[in-house]
């Protein structure tokens, strides 16, 4: 008999990784960026926070929104991953935000 059974698929090979992207209040976060690291493969989140994208199991999910922390969240063995962002605090905490915007001062 085997694995004829065992439906598991291989690290490598990409399937389709889904999710919702909420803020610390459990709203969805529309818009929020989803790639996954050191490629080219992205997507943003839709009306209800959510998103689907093609990873491996190896694959490691950049996720940023503008004034909240960057999460980097490893796919693994998982099919759905749901992501809380925490709102960035301020300037003055070591904590770097999803964009800033840099000036020059004279």
């Amino acid at each position: 008999l085997g694995n004829a059974g065992n439906a598991s698929v291989p690290v490598t090979q990409d399937r389709k990784v889904t999710g919702i992207i909420t803020d610390e209040r459990g709203e969805p976060i529309i818009g929020a960026n989803v790639v996954v690291k050191g490629t080219s493969k992205g997507t943003v989140t839709d009306l209800n926070g959510e998103y689907s994208i093609e990873a491996n199991g190896k694959s490691i999910l950049l996720i940023s929104y503008i004034g909240y922390l960057s999460e980097e969240v490893a796919v693994g063995n998982n099919k759905t991953l749901n992501i809380q962002l925490k709102k960035y605090r301020g300037w003055l905490s070591n904590e770097a935000p999803a964009s800033r915007v840099t000036r020059t001062l004279r």
